[in-house]
């Protein structure tokens, strides 16, 4: 399932530079860049910790695609 993802934003607003969460989630900077930029993926367990750290519910971080039903075709 993909999602879009509002940690850009979130770090902003906690004037939060890449290498601060970097170092918060013990990650590289450049993976942090990645996840805002939408070139890597985050990890289920790295949404909890990402979440935990901007003190919200993930669903508050990560916007989830719907699955898309398939509709019956009109006849």
């Amino acid at each position: 399932m993909a999602c879009e993802n509002g940690i850009r934003h979130l770090r902003r607003i906690h004037s939060m530079s890449l290498a601060d969460l970097a170092d918060e989630l013990d990650v590289d900077r450049s993976t942090v860049s990645k996840w805002e930029s939408g070139d890597r993926e985050v990890g289920d367990e790295m949404k909890v910790r990402v979440s935990r750290v901007f003190g919200l519910p993930v669903h508050h971080v990560f916007i989830f695609d719907s699955i898309a039903i398939p509709r019956k075709a009109a006849v």
